[in-house]
């Protein structure tokens, strides 16, 4: 499972009450301030018949992207619910 689809669907179980499906959450990812190419990279990856295979590069942008945003994003949820 990729973890940004987790906070997205932790976020929408916390404030709704309700699970939403990966596809849903990955609709919601934009909104809650992920990247939006790794939103798409996410997608591609999951969708895709054939995705490209990514490209070291790609992997270390990715991996610093997601760092910066996931940290920042699971401390406002959770500070939200304290």
């Amino acid at each position: 499972m990729d973890t940004e689809t987790l906070l997205a669907r932790a976020t929408v179980t916390a404030r709704a009450g309700r699970l939403i499906s990966k596809r849903e959450a990955l609709d919601l990812l934009p909104g809650l301030g992920a990247p939006a190419e790794v939103v798409d990279d996410i997608r591609s990856r999951r969708y895709d018949a054939h995705p490209a295979p990514p490209t070291e590069e790609w992997t270390a942008r990715r991996a610093r992207l997601t760092r910066d945003y996931l940290g920042p994003a699971i401390d406002a949820l959770t500070a939200s619910y304290d």
